[in-house]
């Protein structure tokens, strides 16, 4: 399943260079109230990685839209 997250941050470019210097393909658009929409395809996640993935998110402080789940910053 691709993933559809909230992320705690106003610098939409920042987000989307995190995710591109990866090599994760991905859509990055500001919202409202100061976070930052980011989509990742499933054939994404499998190409890269579920853990790749994780590991560049780890730095940012989010909400996975599916589950609910909060994931604090780490890095």
């Amino acid at each position: 399943m691709g993933m559809q997250i909230l992320i705690e941050d106003t610098n939409a470019a920042l987000v989307a260079q995190a995710l591109s210097d990866a090599g994760i393909s991905s859509e990055v658009f500001p919202v409202s109230d100061g976070r930052v929409g980011v989509s990742i395809p499933t054939a994404v996640i499998d190409s890269v990685g579920e853990d790749l993935v994780s590991k560049v998110l780890s730095i940012f402080t989010y909400v996975d839209l599916w589950s609910g789940e909060r994931s604090l910053r780490r890095g």
